[in-house]
């Protein structure tokens, strides 16, 4: 089942709601590592305790697991009660219209049609994200038994599939490899005054200048430093009391660091004095950073003056000195807490959020019917991808389009390589760890980086889980992983036809 997927859209949101984008400092292999160790402990607990629903297991763990572990915590939240909303929901359409087919069609269809319009509309979307992807899919547990017990005894197993990975998760991230936020945020500025360090030491030496920094990487510099400091002053109490003094310093840092990209080319002229000055005072407010300490202007900057500066090394000048004025000043109150709306200002006045839901609820409904019509099992992955790849345009559709059937192409290519030369040897877990690990790892690998491409790399992971992992041993089924992938290719057609003629 692919209900652990969450829209890219749905999950910015949340994020925004809680201070920033995915994937801040410090680095890839420290999520990496984190992934691969809570996925080799889902799949031999959940092949040695009969869990079934391994693959979904699995895609929770990349979801929760992430760079610090502030958003670890909020998102495994998030995801607990999503999870718990949607089977409730589930069971309560089945008990209400188990005898109705059309009514239960249609009342499934209303929870997700809200769904998908508050996936839009508020900022912790992913909530009903999860929402509407369950109610929709369990759909087609009807239809595979008319026992309602059976039903729902698999409903359930999807909440057991998803909150047991959900807490071993949790308790790896806090043991094993805790990023905390305030180091985090530490590192960052640190490493933006190294930067700029290594600007003025080309112009002080006449070097080679380093390689200025473009428009799109400041904005990324000045935003992660903001998105940290929103993570320090959830986690730390200190953080919180003084938040002016540090949005202060950060405002510093991103001032010297926009600065010195503007900064003339060596042998442009500029005085070696008002360079050696500006240099030492950046090693200070490093110092300062690290030690907590309050920030102290060095004389030959306090005593220098702007006349003659390049506008570059004058803007740098002043933040230095009205940092230093404010980190001299008393420390101001506790800062109150930020009151922020869960829906998005236009959230009743915008047609555009229906139309969007409508078009979402059209797509998912015609491969339904598709599904139901042709007794195509296989392929409910169809009916799925019409709503993992609903994005607000049509350009972010068919670009998280490509990565779904991308990192599909891949998996798959690794599954059937994986179902001809290496399963037919394997004899333990110990083989299917071997088998499946190296997988995960590039899954996680890709899934780490760049929001570009993350999401092809929890597609790797959950394409090759859905064909190998699914079952309680060896399997040899080719037809399962061509039925995955023209169920993806179909749901993407589908999906982008609606959404590019209505």
């Amino acid at each position: 089942m692919n209900a652990g997927d969450s829209s890219l859209n749905s999950f910015k949101r949340f994020v925004q709601f809680v201070g920033g984008e995915l994937r801040p400092y410090p680095g890839r292999m420290n999520v990496t590592l984190r992934c691969v160790l809570a996925s080799a402990l889902v799949i031999v607990i959940s092949m040695s305790l009969g869990v079934p629903l391994l693959a979904l297991s699995l895609i929770v763990v990349f979801y929760v697991t992430q760079s610090n572990v502030v958003l670890t915590r909020l998102v495994g939240i998030l995801f607990v009660v999503g999870s718990t909303v949607a089977v409730g929901s589930a069971i309560l359409v089945f008990k209400l219209t188990y005898d109705y087919p059309l009514a239960r069609i249609l009342l499934a269809g209303t929870l997700f049609f809200f769904s998908v319009y508050m996936m839009r509309v508020a900022k912790i979307g992913i909530v009903f994200f999860i929402i509407g992807i369950v109610v929709i899919y369990t759909q087609t547990f009807v239809d595979q038994t008319d026992q309602a017990e059976l039903l729902v005894r698999a409903v359930l197993w999807v909440w057991v599939a998803v909150n047991y990975a959900i807490a071993l998760t949790l308790v790896i991230n806090t043991l094993f490899l805790p990023a905390e936020p305030v180091h985090q945020l530490e590192a960052a500025m640190s490493a933006q005054l190294g930067a700029v360090d290594e600007r003025l030491a080309s112009v002080e030496q006449r070097t080679t200048a380093a390689r200025g920094r473009g428009a799109r990487e400041i904005q990324a510099g000045v935003l992660t430093l903001q998105k940290l400091l929103r993570f320090a002053t959830m986690r730390d109490a200190a953080y919180r009391a003084n938040q002016t003094l540090h949005l202060a310093r950060i405002a510093t840092v991103s001032r010297l660091y926009a600065a010195s990209s503007n900064l003339p080319d060596p042998g442009a002229g500029m005085a070696d004095d008002a360079v050696l000055a500006m240099r030492e005072a950046c090693r200070r407010l490093s110092e300062s950073i690290k030690t907590g300490m309050p920030f102290v202007a060095p004389g030959s900057l306090v005593n220098s003056t702007a006349d003659g500066l390049p506008g570059a090394l004058a803007e740098m000048r002043d933040a230095l000195l009205e940092f230093s004025d404010r980190s001299a000043a008393p420390s101001a109150v506790e800062s109150p807490a930020e009151k922020e709306k869960l829906l998005v200002p236009d959230a009743l006045t915008n047609p555009v959020y229906m139309q969007f839901a409508l078009k979402t609820l059209m797509a998912a409904l015609f491969s339904y019917v598709f599904y139901i019509a042709t007794d195509w099992q296989g392929i409910h992955t169809m009916m799925l991808s019409c709503l993992i790849v609903a994005q607000p345009s049509l350009g972010a559709t068919m670009q998280r389009a490509v990565l779904r059937i991308g990192g599909a192409a891949v998996g798959s290519a690794l599954a059937l390589a994986t179902v001809v030369w290496v399963v037919p040897h394997l004899d333990g877990i110990v083989g299917l760890l071997l088998m499946a690990l190296p997988v995960i790892a590039l899954g996680a690998w890709v899934s780490a980086g760049s929001e570009r491409i993350s999401y092809a790399g929890i597609q790797i992971m959950f394409t090759f889980a859905l064909a190998l992992l699914e079952q309680f041993g060896p399997t040899t089924n080719l037809t399962e992983i061509r039925d995955r992938m023209l169920g993806i290719l179909l749901g993407v057609a589908v999906s982008t036809v609606v959404h590019a003629c209505l």
